[in-house]
């Protein structure tokens, strides 16, 4: 712990080596079985009716980051610069779905375009709920993934700096970099500014469109309906449990 975060990234290889990511990594120290994601945790209901919002009829994003982390100005090398051309492709392309955007105002900037702006206007607790009765989230590598995991609701999460393998859950649509990435804590700056030098990092210069179409294709996969078995393979496995 005394070198911690300095050297977390080391820790999540040697885990990774291990077969262990983030979340299985603290069981295993204890010895004992993994539980689940899920958590009861508290929310305010009341959220989504203070904000004209209805379970399952819109989609959060958010594009902040931990506002204890020494940044320069307001943005974090952790993110994403093209939320502005994904939103307007969902929107186009989902108009029965709004686009909410949560996050506080210390670390998050206004995304062009969403339906509903929250950013400073809620609640943890409000928040919470309404990540909680999302059709999707969308988002970097943030806090608000792993809320979302306790609820169960489904991510697109945009790695950059961050690991894809030691950070990302496996319900969620997890879209790696296409170059570079996994240098957070390789250097004590990371975050406020990539240790390649890139004014805008590589890692996060990721195509919007196929951002767009990764949200709607899992959202498809999510809605489409259960085929039925057919009639021959029902016959069949009815002759097996009859022996």
């Amino acid at each position: 712990m005394a070198q911690h975060p300095a050297r977390d990234n080391h820790l999540a290889r040697h885990a990774l080596g291990l077969k262990l990511n983030r979340m299985s990594l603290g069981y295993a120290m204890l010895g004992i079985a993994k539980g689940a994601d899920r958590l009861g945790l508290a929310v305010s209901e009341g959220g989504l009716s203070k904000f004209g919002l209805r379970a399952g009829g819109y989609v959060t994003v958010h594009n902040g980051f931990d506002e204890n982390m020494v940044v320069l100005g307001r943005r974090s090398t952790k993110i994403y610069p093209g939320f502005a051309q994904v939103v307007a492709r969902l929107r186009r392309d989902l108009p029965h779905l709004r686009i909410v955007q949560l996050g506080v105002p210390a670390t998050s900037r206004a995304i062009a375009g969403v339906d509903v702006g929250l950013i400073g206007q809620t609640s943890l607790a409000e928040a919470a709920a309404l990540i909680k009765h999302a059709a999707w989230h969308i988002d970097v590598e943030s806090g608000l993934v792993h809320l979302a995991r306790c609820f169960g609701t489904s991510c697109t999460v945009i790695f950059g700096p961050t690991s894809v393998a030691y950070f990302g859950y496996k319900e969620n649509d997890n879209i790696a970099p296409s170059a570079c990435g996994d240098c957070w804590w390789l250097t004590e700056t990371w975050m406020a500014k990539c240790p390649k030098g890139h004014a805008v990092p590589v890692c996060t210069q990721q195509d919007s469109g196929r951002i767009a179409q990764a949200v709607r294709a899992a959202l498809a996969v999510r809605d489409a309906p259960a085929v039925p078995e057919a009639p021959v393979a029902q016959a069949a496995a009815a002759a097996v449990m009859a022996g």
